[in-house]
């Protein structure tokens, strides 16, 4: 941000009004609010987070967990096997592909999830293998605003009930 600053402080020097500094983001949230200039934020995707911001580490540990995971994808387990793998009907299509790694199954350790194609994901079952045909799981997802960017719809659940349908708007579309 040094750069923006020492741009906003010219400005200012030169007698141009400049009141705004706007910058950082989710994962730097609590670094950029140190610097001095710096007078707003544009954090917005903590009100989902996804595995990538969980791993880019935070100012206080290896994990980034200031903020809890909202945003999932549902899938099904649709076959099984007896080796330690399973398939759900959740792939390339239904979570953003820009990242090297995949989703986390949400609650549950010991489960690498592996891209199988458009449709299916692999999960490779590395401890119990207690899943079920037909289990309904969810995955928190690599990369929140592109996967949002692929459904029409957000389905807002509390306890298991869906409490609100949040259309999604992309591009010049109404809701």
């Amino acid at each position: 941000m040094e750069p923006a600053v020492e741009l906003m402080s010219r400005v200012q020097r030169s007698g141009m009004p400049a009141e705004i500094l706007s910058g950082g983001s989710t994962g730097t949230y609590n670094i950029d609010c140190d610097i001095k200039g710096m007078t707003e934020l544009q954090a917005g995707s903590y009100v989902f987070m996804d595995v990538d911001y969980h791993v880019i580490g935070g100012k206080h540990g290896p994990l980034f967990d200031d903020f809890g995971f909202s945003l999932t994808v549902l899938a099904t387990v649709i076959s099984k096997s007896h080796q330690g793998f399973a398939t759900v009907d959740a792939g390339f299509k239904a979570f953003a592909t820009d990242r090297p790694f995949g989703p986390d199954l949400k609650g549950r350790s010991g489960v690498k999830y592996h891209f199988g194609g458009d449709e299916h994901g692999i999960l490779e079952i590395r401890d119990r293998d207690d899943l079920q045909l037909g289990d309904r799981l969810e995955f928190i997802v690599p990369h929140c605003d592109p996967t949002v960017n692929l459904y029409d719809r957000i389905h807002c659940t509390r306890g298991g009930q869906i409490e609100a349908i949040w259309p999604i708007c992309r591009g010049y579309a109404m809701c």
